[in-house]
C-alpha cells in the first residue's frame, strides 16, 4: 500500500511543477508583470524618515525600535561631539563591566540622551560622576534616544542594554512622545511587529518569489483586485492622510478617538513588561516620573493620566519611583524658565537636580549589591 501511495505523491508533485512551470512560462512569454503599490510606513514623522537616508543624519533606522542613533553621527547641538561607535551617547563600555564596578544604564527619549546640552552635563553623565566622588567605581550607558517612546524603550533594552550587564536599569518615559498620535494610524508596537516579521525567514523567502517568479506576483495580483484594488488604496491613503493632520491639541485630549504612538492601556503593559525583563536579567529597575512645564499639562492634559500610570506602576510592581515631576511642579511658574529649553526638556540646571534625587537611591542599591565604597 505504501509505494503507490509514493506513487500517487510522486505524480501529483510532478504535475504541481509541470503546471506552475507552464504558467510561469506563459506569463513571461506575454510580459506579465505586477508591482503591488503600497502604503509607505512612517516610521517617525516625514520630515525625521528622510534623514534616515542620509549619511549626515543622527539617527538610523533598527527593526526593533524604529530607529536609534547611528554609530559615530555628529551631535548637532554639541560641536565636536558624536555618537559612539557602539550607537549610544557616552564613553564606550565594554560588554562585561569590570570587577566591582556599579554599571547603571538609562533608558529614556531625548531628555535622557541630553537634548541641546553636552553629554557631561545630562543627568546620566552626572550620576557616574557623583557615585565617582563617593569613591565608588561607577559607569553610566546612556540609552536614551530623541523622540523615543516606551515600545521602542523595550527593543532598546534587549538590544543595547541587556547585553551591557547593568546593575541599575533607570527609566524615564512618559513625558511626551508616547500620547501623540500614531503617524499612518499605526502604533509603535505595531510597527515595530511589522518591521519584525518582514526579518523573518518566511518574509525573506516570500520576498525572493516575488522578485524571481511571475506566478507570485500573479497570486498578489489576484489578492490585489480581491480587496479593491486602487480605489480601495487611494481611500485608505486619503484617511491616513487626514489622521496625519491630527494636531497637537486633539492628541493631548484624554479622550482623542485616534490612534496614539503607545495607548494609555499599552503604556501600563509596556512598564510591566519592562520592569519585568529588567528584573528577570538580575538588575534593579528605578522608574522616574520626568518633568515637564505646568503649560504643558493644561494645554495637552492627557500628560497627567501617563504620569499617575508611573506612580501606580512603581507601587503595584513594588520597584523604585524617583518622582522628578513632583519636585519641579514645587517651585511654580516663576522658577520654570530656568529650568526647561522648552516645554520638556531640561536645562543643565534641572539635569543636575535630577541626578541629584537619583544619587542617594543608586548609593542605596549600590551598598545592597556589594559595590564597595
Amino acid at each position: 500500500m505504501a509505494r503507490p501511495l509514493r506513487q500517487k505523491a510522486l505524480i501529483s508533485i510532478i504535475a504541481t511543477i509541470t503546471l506552475v512551470g507552464g504558467v510561469e512560462g506563459g506569463l513571461r512569454l506575454f510580459g506579465f508583470h505586477f508591482e503591488q503599490p503600497d502604503i509607505p510606513l512612517v516610521r517617525w514623522n516625514p520630515k525625521e524618515d528622510k534623514q534616515f537616508d542620509s549619511d549626515d543624519g543622527l539617527h538610523s533606522t533598527d527593526p526593533h525600535c524604529l530607529w536609534v542613533p547611528r554609530a559615530n553621527a555628529a551631535i548637532p547641538w554639541s560641536s565636536g561631539e558624536n555618537v559612539n561607535a557602539g550607537g549610544y551617547r557616552g564613553p564606550l563600555l565594554e560588554l562585561e563591566p569590570a570587577p566591582l564596578t556599579f554599571r547603571v544604564a538609562f533608558l529614556g527619549d531625548s531628555s535622557t540622551f541630553g537634548f541641546g546640552i553636552k553629554q557631561g552635563l545630562a543627568y546620566p553623565a552626572l550620576c557616574a560622576a557623583a557615585l565617582e566622588a563617593e569613591e565608588l567605581p561607577a559607569e553610566s550607558l546612556n540609552a536614551g534616544v530623541v523622540g523615543h517612546s516606551i515600545a521602542q524603550g523595550l527593543g532598546r533594552y534587549r538590544e543595547l542594554v541587556r547585553p551591557h550587564k547593568p546593575d541599575v536599569v533607570v527609566i524615564a518615559f512618559g513625558a511626551v512622545n508616547d500620547h501623540l498620535f500614531g503617524p499612518g494610524q499605526e502604533s509603535d508596537a505595531e510597527k515595530i511587529l511589522e518591521l519584525e516579521e518582514g526579518e523573518s525567514w518566511q518574509a525573506h523567502t516570500s520576498s525572493w518569489l516575488r522578485i524571481h517568479l511571475r506566478v507570485a506576483r500573479l497570486v498578489d495580483w489576484l489578492r490585489y483586485r480581491r480587496s479593491g484594488g486602487e480605489p480601495t488604496l487611494r481611500r485608505r491613503y486619503q484617511e491616513i492622510r487626514k489622521r496625519t493632520l491630527t494636531t497637537l491639541e486633539e492628541s493631548g485630549k484624554p479622550g482623542y478617538p485616534g490612534v496614539r504612538r503607545v495607548s494609555l492601556a499599552e503604556y501600563q503593559d509596556l512598564l510591566k513588561d519592562l520592569v519585568n525583563a529588567v528584573e528577570a536579567d538580575g538588575a534593579r529597575p528605578i522608574l522616574i516620573s520626568m518633568p515637564r512645564k505646568l503649560i504643558a499639562e493644561e494645554e495637552f492634559p492627557v500628560l497627567i493620566d501617563y504620569s499617575r500610570a508611573i506612580e501606580l506602576a512603581a507601587t503595584r510592581l513594588g520597584v523604585h519611583l524617583v518622582d522628578i515631576r513632583t519636585h519641579f511642579r514645587s517651585y511654580g511658574e516663576v522658577y520654570e524658565k530656568g529650568l526647561y529649553l522648552d516645554y520638556w526638556h531640561p536645562r543643565p540646571r534641572a539635569h543636575g537636580l535630577i541626578a541629584e534625587d537619583l544619587h542617594p537611591l543608586l548609593l542605596s542599591i549600590a551598598a545592597e549589591r556589594d559595590h564597595p565604597q
